[in-house]
């Protein structure tokens, strides 16, 4: 007789499914924080989840939560979402062309940086230092917009909320 798998708790599991992340969403829009408190957790997150450090991003989300109070933590944990499995590839091709040729602008230095005598290990630190610097200047980007549009999009909710209590409409 097959054994019947369980799924881990939700607590356990670095990932979210749809609905969980949902529920996420809604329990963070009720908390009582401001939208600039949500907005700077979840561009923290987005930055944070954009970095070339995969499978420690919870672990640094949790140490940068406790130095910036004013971020909401929810919001950052549901922020390095941004880096589920299918989406890595995609982040880190962009990340290293975008450090490549952040840090490899003269040709003839880019020669001699990816030159073929470098041994294996070189190679790897030149590559990995391309994808830091290319998560770094893709990362600010995407957290300068993610807190813009963050703050806009909660207030908006919110105040859509207030006037349909004002109405005296049914709150989903």
């Amino acid at each position: 007789m097959r054994k019947k798998r369980t799924k881990p708790a939700a607590h356990t599991r670095m990932h979210f499914n749809k609905q969980e992340l949902i529920q996420k969403a809604k329990q963070l829009l009720a908390e009582n924080t401001s939208a600039e408190q949500i907005a700077l957790g979840t561009a923290i997150g987005v930055f944070i989840g954009l970095s070339p450090f995969y499978g420690l991003h919870t672990v640094i989300a949790l140490a940068v939560a406790l130095v910036i109070k004013k971020a909401n933590k929810l919001a950052l944990l549901l922020g390095i979402q941004i880096s589920f499995p299918p989406v890595v590839p995609l982040i880190y091709f962009f990340e290293y062309k975008i450090g490549k040729a952040l840090l490899l602008r003269d040709e003839e230095y880019s020669e001699k940086f990816f030159a073929s005598g470098l041994s294996f290990a070189a190679e790897m630190n030149v590559k990995f230092l391309a994808l830091l610097a290319g998560s770094v200047i893709l990362g600010i980007l995407a957290a300068a917009c993610t807190y813009v549009c963050t703050a806009f999009l909660v207030n908006k909710y919110r105040r859509k909320r207030l006037r349909e209590t004002a109405a005296g409409m049914p709150l989903k």
